[in-house]
């Protein structure tokens, strides 16, 4: 209530949530819906109705995960990589972080949101959840902490292994892709991209990358500043919300698969909520 009243009574530009404790999705709504462009370090919705509520036509793209690894420096820099790369793209992706930089559910969307870009939604997902204090799998993604570990494997031969932690030493993302075009390697700060030609003798080999200065990580807190400047700066991107439906039914699927021990299917979590 305190947050839907304050965003009514004092309308601005944008506004940070960054607060382990979500408002609910119609509070982020309304508070949307005037025309704040709403960032928050969680996710803003943990079930397929808070996302459909969110990217409704009037708030579509205004509520938006932050610091997300794709508008990263590093990954900013990087050319168009998901053209580069090509499919099947098989993709290593890392991303722990310091206690209060991002639950295990921020890491494990943003992630997926990333992967999604180079690869299909996947057929299975193999996952294995470490949880801290001895508690057990949850159900629900905004109640996961630990560590998790996932494969998937996608219907045109493309995969995906994820390593996600939310206790880690440090705040750190990093993403290996390599696929039938190139190879990309990037971090929060930098990336190295090599191109791949059809022979040996293809003059459209060669590498490029971010200059030998540039640093591999980046602070959170700068990350979250350089998100905020970007969209100060210009209009949110495109809201995408199949990526978003997707990305929630790959979590759902891992949660499942940790418990079972068994692959399971994105597609089956989308069909249960029909």
């Amino acid at each position: 209530r305190a947050f839907r009243a304050r965003g009514v009574a004092r309308p601005t530009a944008s506004l940070l949530v960054a607060s382990s404790v979500m408002p609910k999705p119609a509070e982020l709504k309304a508070v949307a819906a005037d025309g704040t462009i709403v960032l928050s370090i969680e996710p803003p919705a943990a079930d397929a109705e808070g996302l459909e509520l969110l990217n409704a036509p009037d708030t579509a793209g205004r509520v938006i995960l932050t610091p997300r690894f794709e508008r990263s420096p590093g990954f900013l820099a990087a050319a168009d990589p998901y053209a580069t790369v090509g499919r099947p793209a098989h993709l290593l992706l890392h991303s722990r972080g310091q206690p209060g930089h991002g639950s295990l559910f921020a890491r494990a969307f943003d992630a997926w949101r990333t992967a999604l870009g180079f690869v299909e939604l996947p057929e299975t997902i193999d996952a294995t959840f470490v949880e801290v204090s001895g508690q057990h799998t949850p159900h629900r993604p905004s109640d996961m902490t630990g560590k998790l570990s996932a494969m998937a494997r996608g219907p045109d031969g493309s995969a995906v292994t994820l390593y996600l932690d939310d206790d880690a030493g440090d705040t750190h993302r990093s993403l290996y892709a390599a696929g039938p075009m190139g190879e990309l390697v990037v971090s929060d700060g930098r990336y190295r991209l090599h191109h791949r030609g059809q022979d040996d003798n293809d003059e459209t080999q060669g590498d490029d990358g971010s200059p030998p200065d540039a640093p591999d990580r980046v602070a959170f807190l700068d990350l979250l500043a350089d998100h905020w400047r970007h969209l100060l700066d210009r209009p949110p991107m495109p809201a995408n919300p199949t990526v978003d439906r997707h990305a929630l039914a790959c979590i759902q699927a891992m949660l499942l698969s940790a418990r079972t021990g068994q692959p399971e299917r994105p597609e089956a979590m989308m069909l249960a909520r029909m």
